[in-house]
């Protein structure tokens, strides 16, 4: 499991699953964000979270082909693969 903060201050944790849980600063459930299948299927080897000017984003590494999946809003979550490192 990942842990990190949005920008609106809500614990995001992401588990090897790819499922991504919200919770508010008082450890109130607030939203479940799953991934696409390939990510599911892969699962998540490393997750970090960073800060853009559209909101919070998420890096994902996957486990199997070491692929990288990335999200620029988690709130709007489109992930956009990136291409296999050699």
């Amino acid at each position: 499991m990942f842990l990190g903060w949005t920008t609106s201050e809500e614990l995001l944790s992401v588990q090897e699953n790819g499922i991504v849980l919200l919770h508010s600063l008082f450890g109130e459930f607030k939203k479940k964000v799953t991934m696409t299948n390939d990510v599911m299927q892969e699962r998540v080897l490393e997750a970090r979270v960073f800060y853009t000017i559209y909101g919070t984003g998420l890096a994902i590494l996957s486990a199997l082909q070491h692929r990288f999946s990335l999200a620029n809003n988690i709130y709007d979550m489109k992930l956009r693969k990136l291409p296999v490192v050699p």
